[in-house]
């Protein structure tokens, strides 16, 4: 599971004008997003006591955690998960969250670069529930 953290050295770009933290180098996902396009960007909530309904979609998507611990599921795998968090999700891998906090809600920012050619955008799927 790819799970990155904000905390990284800063790296001095624009004419020093600004520190970038970068999580991903540049390039890095250059293979992963060959033939994608930007499908969407949001923020969204996870209520309490709540799992997101496992899922997959033919796209790279990325959750950038803001509020609330919780955890992260990528398949047969689960990590906790907290601010400043940026989990990557590889296209067609099953995934779920949750809050790790009893009443406790969750949120994120998300985006999403969906793969052309064939493939589901949301395809609702079984997954073993490690919670």
């Amino acid at each position: 599971m790819d799970i990155r953290p904000a905390r990284k050295e800063a790296v001095s770009e624009h004419a020093g004008t600004i520190k970038a933290y970068f999580m991903f180098d540049k390039d890095e996902l250059f293979e992963e997003s060959q033939n994608t396009h930007l499908e969407f960007i949001n923020e969204f909530t996870v209520e309490p006591d709540v799992r997101i309904e496992p899922h997959y979609h033919n796209s790279c998507e990325f959750y950038y955690v803001l509020e609330g611990e919780g955890w992260m599921q990528i398949g047969e795998e689960k990590q906790e998960v907290s601010p400043g968090d940026l989990i990557y999700i590889p296209p067609n891998e099953p995934h779920t969250m949750w809050s790790s906090v009893p009443g406790a809600t969750m949120r994120c920012f998300c985006f999403a670069a969906q793969r052309d050619g064939e493939g589901s955008s949301y395809t609702v799927t079984d997954l073993v529930d490690l919670r």
